[in-house]
């Protein structure tokens, strides 16, 4: 009897330091919303500030409108359920509107191009810069994307191809990736390590990390996580509890930044 009790209060330990553990990381709504406008969406206005509003400007030369090339990075893995991959897709949607509210996508404008990853042989490109000049282009091709379920997680491999396709992109424009997971990769390479060479080439590395298995303290996947973004840290990591959530966010954004429509900002 002694020694049951004991294993008992041994395993009541146990359990309680993994309770202690495994702390979530996450924000409130708010608070992640408002790292998004600080982190992302700062970066996508004129770096001297509002000048003035004129309806249906375009960015270009003299305007101080920066043209964005940015990546998106999607986990297409199995573990990653078919209606969270559809919900993740209309959260790319708003990302996409929210940066062309700022700095329209068109051509010689900005730019936004779709990797999915899973498998290594499945972690290729879907469409590249400029292949969908439009808003409206981009979004159909987002709408367009499968789930390939795929029994890996090859997150380090993505960002590899990533560089290649970051090659010849104007060094005036402002790089950016989009990476959204809901696991820690299981294929090496690590993603550490070319998301620091991705960094070290100016391109700034967002990290929208999806569920409990990506966000508890302290844990291997949250470190992963914290090795693909770039600094500081609260400004380029955006976690939320579920897919669901991530695209009530921002479509929130989006749909503040639609109040505005036809207009610009004019540097």
């Amino acid at each position: 009897m002694w020694r049951t009790n004991v294993a008992g209060v041994c395993l009541a330990m146990v359990a309680a330091v993994v309770m202690v553990n495994a702390v979530s990381v996450y924000r409130s709504e708010q608070d992640v919303e408002s790292a998004i406008r600080s982190g992302f969406i700062s970066r996508l206005r004129p770096s001297g500030g509002f000048r003035g509003l004129t309806r249906n400007g375009a960015s270009g030369s003299g305007s101080g409108i920066p043209k964005v090339d940015l990546l998106f990075v999607l986990d297409s893995s199995g573990s990653i359920s078919e209606s969270e991959f559809y919900t993740l897709k209309q959260a790319m949607k708003d990302v996409v509107a929210v940066v062309h509210e700022q700095t329209p996508i068109q051509p010689g404008g900005s730019r936004i191009a779709v990797m999915k990853f899973s498998e290594i042989s499945k972690t290729n490109m879907q469409f590249g810069f400029g292949a969908k000049p439009t808003e409206l282009q981009v979004k159909m091709a987002i709408d367009a994307l499968t789930h390939d379920k795929g029994g890996w997680t090859a997150t380090g491999t993505a960002l590899e191809k990533a560089k290649e396709v970051f090659q010849g992109s104007d060094p005036s424009r402002v790089k950016m990736i989009w990476v959204l997971t809901d696991g820690e990769s299981n294929v090496q390479p690590k993603p550490g390590i070319p998301a620091a060479a991705l960094r070290r080439d100016n391109i700034l590395i967002y990290v929208v990390p999806i569920g409990d298995a990506v966000n508890q303290a302290n844990s291997s996947a949250r470190r992963e996580v914290e090795s693909m973004a770039s600094e500081p840290k609260e400004e380029y990591i955006y976690e939320f509890p579920s897919a669901a959530v991530a695209s009530r966010t921002l479509s929130r954004l989006a749909n503040r930044g639609n109040m505005f429509s036809g207009f610009r900002i004019q540097g």
